[in-house]
């Protein structure tokens, strides 16, 4: 029976405490004393910036680490967890809607379609300032919803990377952070994607479309989940779990905790490693940078590695 202690309040701690207690055999031991709490897995779930720092101290004792989304909020601290992986560290990067049944079931369609032409995705969260998350990040809604949504992208891409960023934003809050986002980015085939990202909305939605020269497929998250494929229904994938609330498994959050801990128990390599999470989070500094500057951003990206998502939008330092 794997343990995990989860280290962290807010939402991200709370979901990852409730998935594990939801799933047979599997079980929470609470961070009281000296780490690792006697876990097989330990889920860092702190304020984004401290993930680096709490996913290495925590490393260095042997046990298995996975990072909440995103993996830091600068690179150089993503470089020094890949730079740790490399040296035998067992730490994997997450995002629970790659995990989410019907996202497996688009991405595995998506393949079949070849080269993509456009892909479109909404993302758009309700608002949670009055209660939660417990740690806000400056950097706002980038910081949110854009690690998730960014995910799925370059997941649906697969070896199409992306060259180029444009972002701009939509909504900011009365302190700032930004609450709204467009992000499209260009890639080397040259399919254009195109985000919405959006974390104080009146009710969410969650909608991903893309398109070949032969196909269309379409994902709904939110409000109604389904996949449809040129405008025509899909079989649902059956419910694996008698959990409830049925987000948990439609989410994502249940799988991630099975397949994502069993990987790193079984010296498996994650499919979501830390690379990946670099990956995602470099994508989001080249949309910070757009949106602070107006201009496109070229991938890989080549600015201050030191400089975190939220000195990004701000401007120049």
């Amino acid at each position: 029976m794997p343990s995990y202690a989860i280290v962290g309040s807010g939402w991200g701690g709370a979901l990852w405490r409730h998935a594990v207690r939801s799933l047979p055999e599997h079980r929470v031991v609470e961070p009281v004393g000296e780490a690792p709490w006697g876990a097989d897995v330990v889920v860092v779930a702190t304020p984004p910036a401290t993930h680096a720092a709490v996913a290495l101290d925590l490393s260095a004792t042997g046990v298995a680490v996975l990072v909440e989304s995103p993996l830091a909020t600068t690179l150089a601290d993503a470089d020094r967890l890949v730079g740790a992986v490399a040296g035998g560290a067992r730490i994997a990067a997450t995002s629970n809607l790659l995990h989410a049944p019907l996202v497996r079931a688009f991405l595995a369609r998506a393949e079949e379609l070849g080269t993509l032409g456009h892909l479109g995705l909404r993302a758009v969260a309700a608002d949670r300032a009055t209660d939660g998350p417990a740690h806000p990040d400056p950097a706002g809604v980038l910081c949110t919803v854009g690690p998730g949504a960014v995910s799925v992208v370059l997941a649906t891409l697969r070896a199409d990377r992306p060259v180029a960023v444009r972002a701009s934003v939509l909504r900011r809050r009365d302190d700032g952070r930004t609450s709204a986002v467009e992000v499209t980015l260009g890639t080397a085939s040259g399919t254009v994607a195109t985000l919405e990202i959006d974390d104080a909305a009146t009710a969410p939605i969650w909608d991903l479309q893309v398109a070949s020269a032969s196909s269309a497929l379409r994902l709904e998250l939110q409000p109604d989940p389904h996949l449809e494929q040129l405008g025509v229904d899909l079989p649902a994938p059956a419910r694996r779990y008698a959990v409830e609330p049925a987000q948990l498994e439609t989410f994502g959050y249940l799988d991630q905790v099975a397949e994502a801990g069993a990987d790193l128990l079984g010296g498996r390599p994650p499919w979501l490693t830390a690379t990946f999470g670099r990956n995602v989070l470099e994508v989001l500094c080249a949309a910070a940078e757009a949106c602070a500057s107006g201009a496109p951003v070229e991938v890989p990206w080549r600015g201050d590695r030191t400089r975190s998502l939220a000195d990004l939008v701000a401007g120049p330092g």
